[in-house]
């Protein structure tokens, strides 16, 4: 099925098989207000059950209970967006990219992305945290607990699973491939990145998210398929929480002490991601014929970023801002 298809069948209505760059701006819009609504209203239910039983409302940050709903609750939130957004809009899922088309020779190039990513990307990921704490910002510390093989597991299902299945199908499938239909590839790339960075809402997850989503929008563009970001987001963060909980099993720390050796190991092994990437780019994913990359019709009309997806991004740097003071002041 290609591009010259605009249009698919179903019972008496027709369905659209692609997404624009309304689409884009829309669900970039609708997800971040759907999120921290969802968010507000647990946490003021959360407050109203404590109050209730006499109990403190400051406490409720140190929650478990609180800790593990909201965990599971923004990507829940994503996928019934992403759903309930392509079936107003009678858009088919064949828009968002879901093609299981993959060989075992991608897989294992995917997987072998997300263990680069991991270990090439963590030492210059922390040298800017250990920057911005040096500038008096407190860093976020939110994780479920590592305790056992039971929290391993529910860590893999909350932090990794759902959020891989559910961040792909909004910034990859729709946002991504909508806006590939107004501008570039390379522009739709780093757009998409760029908003995938702004929905984490906190400086410490500021150069990660953004390097990570330009590489998962390029291995969507080389694939013609979201499958693909799904399966290198989520062994990208399982491969996270595996590390976090061998640290914490057995108090060894993957961080070197030696400052010098840091920031060699941070500068070298981003090279390193980088000129990898560039390689399998250049020799697998430019020669594979037998990887149907949809070609996209640009279509011109409308402007990029949208009026919805202007109004995304303004809130979300507001959000991003306010946060960020915020933490700059409690650390004072």
């Amino acid at each position: 099925m290609g591009n010259v298809q605009k249009e698919i069948q179903s019972g008496r209505a027709f369905k659209r098989t692609y997404f624009n760059h309304r689409d884009a701006g829309n669900i970039f819009l609708y997800s971040f207000i759907a999120c921290y609504a969802a968010a507000l209203i647990v946490t003021l239910i959360a407050m109203q059950v404590v109050t209730a039983q006499g109990g403190d409302t400051t406490t409720l940050s140190d929650s478990l209970a609180l800790n593990i709903i909201t965990s599971a609750l923004t990507p829940l939130t994503f996928l019934g967006i992403f759903f309930l957004y392509i079936k107003s809009s009678k858009i088919s899922l064949y828009a968002a990219k879901i093609k299981f088309n993959l060989n075992w020779k991608t897989v294992l190039i995917l997987i072998g992305i997300s263990i680069l990513c991991i270990f090439g990307l963590q030492y210059i990921v922390g040298g800017f945290n250990i920057g911005l704490t040096a500038l008096g910002y407190k860093l976020t510390d939110f994780s479920l607990p590592y305790s056992n093989a039971g929290w391993y597991i529910l860590n893999l299902l909350l932090l990794a699973v759902l959020p891989a299945i559910a961040e792909e199908l909004v910034f990859r499938g729709v946002i991504f491939n909508g806006l590939r239909r107004n501008v570039s590839d390379a522009a739709a790339i780093f757009l998409s990145a760029t908003l995938f960075t702004l929905m984490h809402s906190s400086l410490e997850q500021f150069i990660y998210p953004f390097i990570l989503g330009v590489i998962l929008a390029w291995l969507v563009l080389r694939t013609g398929s979201v499958v693909s970001s799904i399966i290198v987001h989520m062994c990208n963060n399982a491969l996270a929480i595996t590390l976090k909980f061998i640290e914490v099993q057995t108090g060894f720390d993957f961080m070197p002490k030696q400052t010098w050796l840091f920031w060699v190991l941070a500068v070298v092994l981003m090279a390193v991601v980088f000129v990898v990437l560039f390689l399998i780019d250049k020799f697998y994913f430019k020669k594979k014929s037998n990887l149907d990359v949809e070609k996209v019709e640009k279509n011109s009309e409308g402007r990029v970023p949208n009026l919805t997806m202007i109004i995304g991004i303004i809130v979300s740097a507001i959000i991003l801002i306010v946060t960020a003071v915020t933490n700059f002041t409690s650390a004072a």
